[in-house]
């Protein structure tokens, strides 16, 4: 009998350890299975190795079966479980973290690891060009000394004849034509897109020198009322920007601010009678209406406050409305020491199912490829210096040979508004490492008010990596742009 109750008492204490056993079992992991850095995932299988070894010790017992098969099962792969996408990295400062990724995109079952180092962005200064006056430096001596009567006389809204000789110009011996005049004339505006209350110069031969009229478009108390709505913009432009911006972020985002704020246009005015503002920076940043001059003279005053060089370039182009060959104006931008030609006319937005979008057939060309642009080539006038200059002439013809920067050049993407950030960022890197690049630009397209969320969760989608090979990415940015380098 004392047998019995000892083995009945022995029996019991075995039923009891398995119940616990059965009971640990089931226990959930925790919350560390949700990281995905190698260290927690290495935990995570270290205490669940210890669970399953006291499940299988029970596994002859039926009431521990279903723990122990629920236990034993292989484990899926470990994605990422990201939280909230606006959720900014703590304290604003860079942060890394492992990225596996369970290669839906990838003809390989193997997953894609690789560290990531968000650096996000700050609100960017840069400064302006100062000084910066590239056509003065291809004139003459004499040329010279007229811009710079000329531009003071503009800069003070000076009114009144002008003249243009010895006594004047304080310099003996000085002689200058009436061509040589407007050559200083057209070289003062192309350097100064900020004079934007110009209007109309004359200027005339009398006897043995040569006299010059200005008038302007306005009263000095409506340029200044002018300046201060140009400055607002100007503003709101250098608010957009990020701190590291490259110098190709920085020109599509002056590119994007002009384009899509202004519509070709004459202004107040008929064709026939253009006001005056359609010419000039005022036009293209705050009436929102200009013809080519207004939007070329807009992307250059935004460029050189970021420190872009940035030129005029004149010449004749073919009308989209059958009218022959008319004037044009549009830039040569300096990226990374290469120029680039670059028309934001022609690149003006156009609506796709009720959303604006801004072209890029015309961002970052050859010299050749703006030549031979189909039935719309582009001539240029004369280079100043030449035989054959006129007050119509470029002060700068750069070769413009580059296609590192260009729209194809798989120097960045742009995501369109509706397409997988993935995909085309995936691609984009792809296409970089073939061209032996290791860094790309990406730029989201925000019309639809979607960006990329200041936090390496916003930056970081696991299918941007899928079969590149890279094991380190460093994202670097803000808003809709984000730098990709590996």
């Amino acid at each position: 009998m004392k047998g019995r109750k000892k083995a009945a008492v022995l029996l019991l204490a075995a039923v009891m350890l398995l119940s616990v056993a059965s009971c640990r079992a089931n226990i959930p992991v925790g919350e560390e299975t949700s990281n995905v850095t190698e260290s927690s995932q290495s935990s995570s299988r270290t205490e669940r190795d210890k669970i399953e070894a006291v499940s299988s010790s029970a596994s002859s017992q039926e009431s521990s079966s279903d723990s122990s098969q629920e236990a034993s099962e292989p484990d899926d792969d470990v994605t990422e479980s990201l939280p909230d996408l606006q959720a900014p990295p703590v304290g604003g400062e860079s942060s890394s973290q492992v990225v596996q990724s369970a290669g839906e995109e990838s003809s390989s079952s193997q997953s894609v690891q690789a560290t990531v180092t968000y650096q996000p962005g700050t609100l960017g200064y840069y400064p302006a060009l100062i000084q910066y006056e590239p056509a003065y430096d291809r004139l003459t001596r004499d040329q010279k000394t007229a811009y710079r009567a000329i531009s003071t006389a503009v800069s003070y809204m000076k009114t009144g004849k002008f003249y243009f000789n010895p006594e004047n110009l304080n310099r003996q011996g000085v002689t200058l034509t009436r061509s040589e005049v407007l050559l200083a004339y057209s070289a003062v505006m192309s350097d100064h897109p900020e004079y934007f209350w110009m209007s109309k110069t004359y200027v005339t031969n009398k006897q043995d020198c040569v006299y010059m009229e200005c008038t302007y478009n306005c009263t000095l108390a409506q340029k200044v009322q002018k300046q201060t709505q140009i400055r607002q913009q100007l503003n709101i432009f250098l608010s957009g920007l990020t701190g590291n911006m490259s110098q190709l972020a920085l020109e599509k985002a002056a590119h994007d601010f002009v384009v899509s704020r202004t519509s070709y246009g004459y202004g107040s005015a008929s064709p026939s009678n253009v006001d005056s503002d359609a010419y000039n920076i005022y036009g293209g940043l705050v009436s929102g209406s200009a013809v080519c001059e207004g939007y070329a003279r807009s992307i250059q005053y935004l460029c050189t406050q970021v420190g872009l060089e940035c030129v005029l370039q004149r010449g004749t182009a073919v009308s989209n409305v059958g009218q022959g060959r008319v004037d044009h104006m549009w830039n040569a931008v300096k990226i990374d020491g290469n120029w680039y030609q670059l028309d934001a006319t022609w690149d003006d937005p156009v609506y796709s199912n009720g959303v604006q979008r801004i072209n890029y057939d015309y961002f970052n060309l050859t010299k050749q490829q703006i030549q031979s642009d189909g039935g719309r080539s582009r001539t240029f006038y004369a280079l100043a210096g030449q035989s054959n200059q006129s007050e119509l002439s470029n002060f700068s013809l750069p070769e413009c040979s580059a296609t590192a920067a260009s729209y194809t050049g798989n120097a960045w993407a742009f995501v369109h508004s509706g397409e997988s950030v993935g995909a085309v960022v995936n691609q984009a890197i792809l296409e970089a490492q073939s061209r032996g690049r290791n860094n790309v630009e990406i730029f989201l397209d925000n019309s639809a008010g979607s960006t990329f969320a200041n936090s390496v969760y916003g930056c970081v989608n696991t299918n941007w990596i899928v079969n590149t090979g890279i094991t380190h990415l460093t994202c670097t940015g803000l808003g809709s742009y984000v730098r990709v380098s590996w």
